[in-house]
């Protein structure tokens, strides 16, 4: 895992109206959703903060573990700390998927069930804002509808009641080998 450190910053870029974050010498990552849904103070250069320290840790631990490919981890991660920062608030968009016998009120960084008659998929929760959460797609393609996709890193408002919490199955986990 990549330790956050003071060097980090975020900036955005004219060229490609894209919000970046700059890891010193290491790596240069553009956020992957688009300037339209970002609020006029992305447009400003701003430290890593703390707050993006904390958020960066928890989200990773999260995801850590969930059989996806090493640096799509960090895409998501990022992606989720930046929107928690920098996303306009948006409205719920609930029909796309299905509705749960019992909803749940998931904490900052779970990772919860989404489903409808296509896919089911595995979002995480960037914020709870107490009936609906603002969501990060762990998904290379969720489908929403017979025309509509999200991909992974795509941020999503969705009601609580549609989610569950993510039950894991041995294949779905990355191992650490030892020995």
């Amino acid at each position: 895992m990549l330790k956050p450190n003071d060097n980090w910053k975020w900036f955005y870029t004219q060229d490609t109206q894209s919000l970046m974050l700059d890891l010193s010498d290491e790596y240069l990552y553009c956020v992957s959703f688009s300037h339209k849904h970002l609020l006029d103070q992305a447009k400003q250069t701003h430290s890593f903060s703390i707050d993006d320290a904390f958020y960066y840790e928890k989200y990773f631990e999260s995801v850590r573990h969930l059989n996806i490919s090493g640096h799509r981890h960090l895409e998501v991660v990022f992606n989720a700390v930046a929107a928690r920062r920098f996303y306009k608030p948006i409205l719920p968009k609930s029909w796309f998927f299905d509705r749960v016998d019992e909803g749940i009120n998931p904490e900052d960084g779970a990772v919860v069930c989404l489903g409808n008659k296509f896919n089911q998929g595995r979002f995480l929760i960037v914020e709870n804002t107490g009936e609906a959460s603002l969501c990060c797609c762990i998904e290379e393609h969720f489908q929403l509808n017979s025309t509509k996709e999200i991909e992974l890193g795509h941020i999503i408002k969705v009601m609580n009641d549609r989610m569950k919490y993510l039950a894991l199955s041995i294949d779905e986990v990355n191992y650490a080998q030892v020995g």
